[in-house]
């Protein structure tokens, strides 16, 4: 699952909600006893799942372009007011 953009992963996590949801408003709208039983069985995992794949994608991004923050410090040897970058 790490090697998929997480554009990928996002877009994957809305369609099971979407799915979810839509199962859930179909279920509310029939009349019949196992209306319920579709809700519960079908539409409540289904947004759950999308929502921990949600999550989970959020967790494991890791962005490769964000340089380390640089550290300014006043410079021991310039007298004149200089600063030092250094990696943190």
């Amino acid at each position: 699952m790490s090697t998929q953009p997480i554009e990928c992963r996002l877009k994957g996590a809305g369609v099971l909600v979407g799915l979810g949801l839509l199962v859930q408003l179909v279920s509310f709208s029939w009349l019949h006893p196992l209306a319920f039983s579709v809700f519960l069985v079908i539409g409540c995992p289904l947004v759950a799942a999308g929502i921990i794949v949600y999550l989970v994608s959020l967790l494991r991004y890791h962005p490769q372009s964000i340089a380390p923050p640089r550290i300014r410090r006043p410079s021991s040897s310039s007298e004149d007011g200089e600063l030092d970058t250094i990696q943190a």
